[in-house]
């Protein structure tokens, strides 16, 4: 176990600042292993690769953006970044049919189990064939009921989105990022910005 300076140990560290070096290199089923245990808050100035699941109990505050790598055909990889909303939403998608110009949609009950559909949560319908125009009502915790406008008595399917609070978070709106939480962020991105400066210098001699 190697420690610094400032008395933060490291499971392994390396470091180098040639375009073709390498920080730490091995070769084998297990050339270099290393590990570390956080209990409390862990602070990350670049990037950070993990080659399995990351698992986060807790809250992950991120300043910056969140997103997927797909890969296209060309081989090229493009990020598609997950939406953001001022309040804890869940969303849930299905498709439903109209008989004689109405519908009960039952909601799927483990969707129900993570969302509070017992306070106002919302729906929003696109219809997939010819009629008069759809409009929700009767929502219920487990139900909602789907009708035609003007009493219209179409048989066709139509597609909807539910978007209900998610369990336990239905009154966080917009919180406040605690002090520490920045400060620890602006100290991060000071020292990525040092570090890169540092770098830069090296390679120019």
């Amino acid at each position: 176990m190697a420690k610094s300076k400032e008395g933060v140990t490291y499971g392994i560290f390396g470091r180098s600042y040639s375009p073709d070096g390498y920080g730490v290199y091995s070769e084998g089923n297990m050339g270099v292993y290393g590990a570390i245990s956080c209990t409390g808050n862990q602070k990350i100035d670049g990037n950070q690769i993990v080659g399995k699941n990351q698992l986060v109990k807790g809250d992950q505050t991120v300043k910056g953006t969140k997103s997927a790598v797909v890969n296209l055909k060309n081989g090229e990889g493009v990020s598609l970044y997950a939406v953001e909303a001022s309040e804890n939403w869940f969303e849930d998608f299905g498709s439903a049919k109209l008989t004689d110009g109405a519908a009960v949609v039952a909601i799927d009950p483990l969707y129900s189990e993570t969302v509070n559909t017992e306070i106002d949560y919302h729906v929003f319908l696109t219809p997939r064939g010819e009629c008069k125009g759809l409009y929700v009502t009767n929502q219920k915790g487990s139900s909602f009921e789907v009708r035609e406008l003007n009493r219209g008595k179409s048989d066709i399917p139509f597609s909807y989105r539910i978007v209900a609070k998610r369990k336990g978070y239905e009154d966080v709106r917009l919180a406040k990022v605690k002090e520490e939480t920045l400060t620890a962020m602006t100290t991060a991105e000071e020292a990525v910005k040092k570090d890169e400066a540092i770098g830069g210098r090296r390679k120019v001699k």
